[in-house]
């Protein structure tokens, strides 16, 4: 049955490819297009390929397979990092439901936290780029990810502590600085007026 649902799996990867070159010619306008044709073309060819020799010839095993590798690799990585939060899983939940709560006030007030940071901020001197119908976008996006600097600053700590670094286990208070300094600068970057 696994592999059955692992073939489909295939059939439909390659039924979304053909629909995309019917409906996308392989002479596209730009070269990221040119690319992206390259790529998928690529990818069904690999497709196809897995079809033939693994599913229907059956020259080679069902592990080499796209789709079974990318389940393989997901299943690894999610275990990988079950195991590295596991020291701090209750201190990572939490800081989780903080940064969840936080997003959603930030939403409720329609991104009023991060308007009133690029407001400050403009008062300092910064992000003076932001302005017209750039201010409210970039003040929900910045309400949006500011709450983010919990959970990085758990999972940050964990890391350190993991490599051997206990002395700075201490340093939460400038991880959160620096994850809002670092969303500050990239807010900046994303919403500044070109013109």
């Amino acid at each position: 049955m696994k592999f059955i649902a692992v073939l489909l799996l295939n059939c439909f990867l390659i039924l979304g490819n053909i629909l995309y070159f019917v409906d996308h010619p392989f002479t596209g306008a730009s070269v990221a297009g040119k690319i992206k044709q390259v790529v998928l073309g690529a990818l069904s060819v690999y497709i196809l390929h897995n079809i033939l020799f693994i599913y229907l010839l059956k020259k080679e095993k069902v592990e080499n397979g796209l789709i079974y590798k990318l389940i393989a690799f997901t299943k690894n990585f999610i275990h990988d990092v079950l195991a590295f939060i596991q020291p701090v899983q209750k201190e990572f939940i939490i800081s989780l439901v903080i940064a969840f709560v936080c997003i959603v006030i930030g939403m409720l007030l329609i991104g009023l936290p991060g308007g009133a940071m690029i407001n400050l901020l403009q008062k300092a001197g910064l992000l003076r780029g932001i302005k017209g119908d750039n201010v409210w976008p970039s003040a929900i996006h910045l309400s949006i990810v500011w709450p983010l600097c919990f959970p990085f600053s758990v999972l940050t700590k964990q890391f350190l502590f993991h490599r051997g670094h206990e002395s700075f286990e201490s340093l939460s208070l400038l991880l959160i600085s620096g994850w809002i300094v670092f969303m500050i600068v990239i807010t900046g970057l994303l919403f500044t007026n070109k013109s």
